[in-house]
């Protein structure tokens, strides 16, 4: 197969997908499909194997399409590494990734070109469906209007896993302009960094809440996989921050989480960027507090003995909350939801441990599967009309109000989150 193939003169600019995958054939099999549906079809797709061992090769041999550059590594990589190492082989003009168990709707490439050159910015990203456990779900009202967004509001979204990177068209001479080697991924979590760098730089992002995609959640418990990590105690209070994911805090997304902002703090020295992280997202003060309570959220259920680590985090949680309180810390309302969050996962495993085993769930995974290729053939069947599902956050105009404010940690807060916690089903 061509490395880079030739543009089509009556159809361009050509737009290149990097599809990093391993092992997951099947996943594989759909997100392919997806790309190559496109109405856009001057397409590259790059696939970057990182040394699958399920017949992921025997699938792409099988394909007849010369736009797939197929690239298998021989040994195992992280995903860090397989995410970049054929990023020299993009020959577009538009960029984006798709993860392999992720798709698009037909339209998706289509419409965020049309969008991109209708507009002065660098990226162009759309809404998706996110299925987890047994239900789907966009994150805002589908109201499919255009907002040029502000260096916070992009930060706010990628940290709050509110908007995702698999549905970001990027322009490149914008990437090769901000990277000049093209070193574009970074940290634990390279796709939200990069955009929180872009941010930080200037670079002009158009956001449509139109849905044009759906994301697979697979926050599957890493024990329940047989990754053998042990449910201990990390004092996060103390430890050495560059050795922690060395741990068992390697599943632990709140830890990578705050891993990308203090890298972006550490980063970049601009003082809006600074003030509005520590005032609004998470202020370096409640780091450890934050990493502490994804541990909470990690086990679908304990054993006896891992209760027993479970009850030593609630207690350092909500010590460090109490102690901030009394030193007149003003607790945001990142901390109130999290600190809402944790109480509520702390009650539904208490709940579950009563439960006898036949009746406790098996964890997110094994539902999501089912739930994920239920909402996509209901999506083909329908012609891709997303309309029907409801939003977890509502308007995302009133979140755009809301980040021009910050609240303090107040009974009043405490009721008005618990009320949309509830109303949400969270």
């Amino acid at each position: 197969m061509p490395d880079t193939p030739s543009a089509n003169p009556t159809e361009t600019p050509l737009v290149t997908v990097l599809i990093p995958t391993r092992s997951r054939r099947n996943h594989l099999a759909n997100a392919l499909a997806s790309v190559r549906r496109q109405t856009w079809t001057n397409l590259q797709i790059i696939i970057c194997d990182n040394n699958s061992g399920d017949g992921t090769q025997a699938l792409i041999a099988e394909i007849e399409d010369p736009r797939i550059v197929y690239r298998r590594s021989s040994a195992d990589l992280t995903m860090l590494e397989n995410w970049s190492r054929e990023l020299g082989l993009i020959g577009g003009e538009y960029f984006v990734r798709l993860d392999d168990d992720n798709i698009f709707f037909p339209d998706f490439i289509e419409c965020a070109v049309d969008k991109m050159q209708q507009n002065d910015v660098d990226a162009v990203g759309f809404a998706c469906l996110n299925v987890f456990q047994n239900e789907c779900r966009p994150f805002f009202d589908q109201t499919e209007q255009d907002y040029i967004l502000t260096r916070e509001e992009l930060i706010h979204l990628e940290f709050n896993t509110q908007i995702d990177t698999n549905y970001i068209l990027y322009r490149m001479s914008a990437l090769k302009s901000a990277f000049p080697d093209m070193n574009i991924y970074e940290t634990t979590l390279p796709d939200r960094y990069l955009d929180c760098q872009l941010a930080v730089m200037g670079y002009r992002f158009l956001f449509n809440t139109g849905v044009k995609g759906v994301t697979r959640f697979d926050f599957a418990d890493p024990y329940a996989k047989g990754e053998g990590f042990p449910y201990e105690f990390i004092d996060y209070d103390r430890a050495e921050f560059d050795e922690l994911n060395n741990h068992n805090c390697h599943f632990n997304y709140q830890f990578h989480r705050i891993w990308m902002i203090r890298k972006l703090l550490a980063t970049y020295s601009d003082p809006e960027i600074h003030d509005f992280i520590h005032q609004y997202e998470c202020s370096p003060g409640y780091f450890a507090t934050i990493m502490k309570t994804g541990h909470v959220f990690m086990r679908p259920t304990l054993t006896r003995q891992e209760w027993r680590v479970f009850r030593r985090y609630l207690a350092s949680i909500y010590r460090d909350y109490i102690r901030a309180h009394f030193r007149g810390v003003i607790i945001h309302k990142s901390a109130a939801l999290n600190i809402l969050f944790t109480t509520y996962k702390a009650f539904r495993l208490i709940l579950k441990s009563l439960l006898p085993k036949g009746r406790r769930s098996s964890g997110i995974a094994a539902a999501t599967g089912s739930t994920f290729e239920r909402v996509a053939l209901n999506l083909e069947q329908s012609g891709y009309d997303a309309s029907s599902y409801k939003s977890m956050h509502g308007d995302f105009e009133q979140l755009r109000k809301d980040l021009r404010k910050v609240e303090s940690f107040t009974p009043s807060t405490i009721r008005r989150y618990l009320s949309i916690a509830l109303a949400k089903g969270v």
